[in-house]
């Protein structure tokens, strides 16, 4: 089968159009796929900043409540945080990792624990055995807390995922270098 022109103009066209064509659709996924990857990491870090401020506004909220001896929802600013805590708490198990989840889990539980702490002491009216364990529970939650915030701030620290590593390369140009 001989070669015609017009059959080699074609093969020609269509290996053209091809070069043309497809680095303009890998470019475009490739683009799609880190733009993607940056809105999840924006949605992560916005989620990492709201818990980080929804849990300093606690801490803060239970060292005023034990310093002042009063239980918080006797204050008018105490529980304005509960529905923006309950839905940070949701964005950060959506985004978070797991880490930062079992963090915030322990912070959550701890706080519970002291909340409920000084309601038992504020129903049995200042006895001071049950002081001591608020002040107790209250000392469990900053440690609860102080280790929620380093976790999000490991998290915060990192950077986003790459989908294309070129380990492989910079190990052999780093080797190179290396005397």
């Amino acid at each position: 089968m001989k070669l015609t022109p017009e059959v080699a103009t074609l093969v020609g066209a269509f290996i053209g159009a091809s070069a043309a064509i497809l680095p303009a659709v890998l470019t475009n996924r490739a683009t799609r796929s880190l733009e993607r990857d940056h809105r999840l990491w924006e949605r992560r870090i916005a989620a990492i900043e709201e818990m980080y401020r929804v849990y300093a506004a606690l801490a803060s909220t239970r060292r005023s409540a034990v310093v002042k001896r009063e239980r918080p929802s006797d204050r008018e600013d105490a529980w304005p945080l509960q529905e923006e805590a309950r839905l940070a708490r949701v964005k950060l198990e959506l985004y978070g990792s797991p880490r930062t989840a079992d963090a915030l889990e322990e912070a959550f539980h701890s706080w519970a624990s002291w909340y409920m702490a000084i309601l038992h002491w504020h129903v049995h009216d200042d006895m001071d055995d049950r002081w001591s364990k608020v002040v107790e529970m209250s000392e469990k939650a900053d440690m609860a807390d102080k280790e929620l915030f380093e976790a999000l701030r490991r998290e915060a620290s990192l950077r986003p995922r790459r989908r294309f590593r070129l380990t492989f390369w910079r190990q052999l140009r780093t080797d190179r270098e290396l005397p």
